[in-house]
C-alpha cells in the first residue's frame, strides 16, 4: 500500500484495499466459526459448566466484526495514529463506565459478558469507520467493486507476506496469552479472571 501511494499508483491502491478487505472478512468468519467449535470442544474436555460454554460461544461473535486489519493499515499509511489511540481510549473508557454501573446496580455475569461484547464490537466497528472515512476523504471511492484483476501480478510476493504477518500476529498472540491459560488450567477460571485484572 505505502509503495502503491508513493508511485502514485492509485487503481493499484484500490485493488489493494478490496484485497485485503476480502482477507478480513475470510478470516473473521473462519476465526468464529473455528471459535465455536473449540468452546464445544474445550468446554468437554475441561468439564465447563453449559452455562460457560454458552458464554465463550456467544462472545466469539465478537471476532465476526473483528474486520480492523485493513482500516488500521489505512489510518496508519495516512498517518492519522491518533485515531487508532482515539478507538482505544473510547472503547477502553466506555468498558469501564459500563462495567462500574453494572456492578453497582449488582450485575450479573452475563450482563458483564455482554457488555464487554458490545464495548469490543463498538470499538471494531469504529475503527472501521474511521478508517474508510480517511479513505473517503483522500478520494479513495468505489474501492469494494474495484476489480482484482491482476492483483498479484501487480503485487509480488503478496501471499507470501500475507502468510508470513498472519502468523507472526498470530504467534504473538499466543505468546502474550499463554500465561492466561495456563492459570487458568492450573488455578481454574476464577483466578484466571483475577490474574487478568492484575495484568
Amino acid at each position: 500500500g505505502a509503495d502503491a501511494l508513493e508511485n502514485d499508483r492509485r487503481d493499484n491502491f484500490r485493488a489493494l484495499v478490496r484485497f485485503c478487505t476480502i482477507l478480513d472478512a475470510a478470516s473473521a468468519v473462519a476465526a468464529t466459526c473455528l471459535a465455536v467449535f473449540l468452546c464445544l470442544w474445550v468446554g468437554q474436555w475441561r468439564g465447563w459448566n453449559p452455562d460457560t460454554v454458552r458464554m465463550a460461544m456467544i462472545y466469539s461473535a465478537v471476532i465476526l466484526f473483528n474486520l480492523t486489519g485493513t482500516p488500521r493499515a489505512i489510518l496508519r499509511l495516512f498517518d492519522r495514529f491518533r485515531f487508532i489511540a482515539l478507538q482505544q481510549i473510547t472503547t477502553a473508557v466506555l468498558k469501564l463506565l459500563a462495567v462500574v454501573v453494572a456492578w453497582i446496580n449488582g450485575a450479573g455475569l452475563w450482563t458483564f459478558v455482554f457488555i464487554w461484547m458490545g464495548a469490543e464490537i463498538f470499538g471494531h466497528l469504529m475503527l472501521l469507520a474511521l478508517g474508510w472515512g480517511v479513505l473517503r476523504r483522500k478520494d479513495f471511492r468505489g474501492v469494494l467493486a474495484f476489480p482484482l484483476e491482476g492483483i498479484t501480478r501487480n503485487n509480488p510476493g503478496i501471499w507470501r507476506f500475507v502468510l508470513w504477518t498472519n502468523l507472526n500476529s498470530s504467534l504473538r498472540m499466543v505468546v502474550r496469552e499463554a500465561d492466561m491459560l495456563i492459570v487458568g488450567g492450573v488455578l481454574g477460571v476464577a483466578a484466571a479472571g483475577l490474574y487478568k485484572g492484575a495484568k
